[in-house]
């Protein structure tokens, strides 16, 4: 009997750690955009981790978002991002938007994502989410707040603030071989607001071929950042692994 016992205890552990490993999310991808900033008048800089894995059958994709002010650049609100691929092939599958967390904080209600994402030249926007109420309004913050009214989620790296977390469902996985990343920038000293993209070269042509008229977003190498976010501050999977990629886009359009 005591055998037996032992035997049964046996299989039920295997069978617990069995339904726990099957349960775990398993990380099958993951890019980090790290230090892009605008240069010119108005230095705006940011930060996004991009990770994809799957729980059970479904596919999910996770955008870890840090507004680098107090680390580099001015004070702004980022109030929209959106995920595209340069060249072929484009994703088509679809996505709903999951969760938004802020630390331990849920701040899905705060976010939405729209009917349609637009898109710009070489590429179509192909996921996209912004803040419910965007003009003068909620946003992501760094370390200084603009102070325009609504709810700020500050993600000062010197204060150990966490990033602003959004875990989307999608229809199939969201390959991020050549996936680029749009940000949003508002409460602009001058009223104004600027568009950052890390996959569009010289600049940041709109669909007639014109150029905005602030320079191109370039990856900023800051010792500082690009070590916090590297030791586990970025909290993707466990990655350690910070790549430098430099690519130019700039974006202006008026708030």
């Amino acid at each position: 009997m005591t055998e037996r016992m032992s035997v049964l205890r046996r299989l039920a552990v295997i069978t617990v750690s069995a339904a726990a490993l099957s349960s775990a999310p398993a990380r099958a991808d993951f890019k980090p955009f790290d230090n892009y900033c605008t240069s010119g008048a108005f230095v705006v800089c940011g930060s996004v981790h991009l990770t994809t894995f799957q729980v059970g059958t479904q596919w999910k994709l996770q955008m870890d978002v840090w507004n680098l002010n107090g680390v580099l650049g001015i004070p702004y609100r980022m109030t929209a991002l959106a995920l595209y691929h340069m060249g072929i092939p484009e994703w088509n599958g679809t996505y709903s938007l999951a969760s938004v967390m802020y630390g331990a904080t849920p701040i899905t209600t705060y976010w939405k994502v729209p009917n349609n994402g637009g898109g710009i030249q070489g590429a179509s926007i192909e996921l996209e989410v912004i803040t419910q109420v965007k003009q003068g309004g909620n946003g992501i913050i760094g370390c200084v707040d603009p102070s325009d009214g609504g709810t700020h989620w500050s993600t000062c790296i010197p204060d150990g603030d966490p990033p602003v977390v959004f875990t989307f469902n999608t229809s199939e996985e969201f390959v991020l071989g050549n996936a680029q990343v749009r940000w949003h920038a508002q409460s602009l000293p001058d009223g104004n607001s600027l568009k950052c993209d890390t996959g569009l070269p010289n600049g940041n042509p709109e669909s007639d071929g014109t150029f905005g008229s602030f320079p191109p977003c370039n990856v900023v190498p800051e010792p500082i950042t690009m070590a916090l976010l590297g030791t586990g501050l970025a909290g993707v999977g466990g990655v350690g692994l910070i790549r430098r990629r430099r690519k130019q886009n700039s974006d202006i359009e008026n708030a």
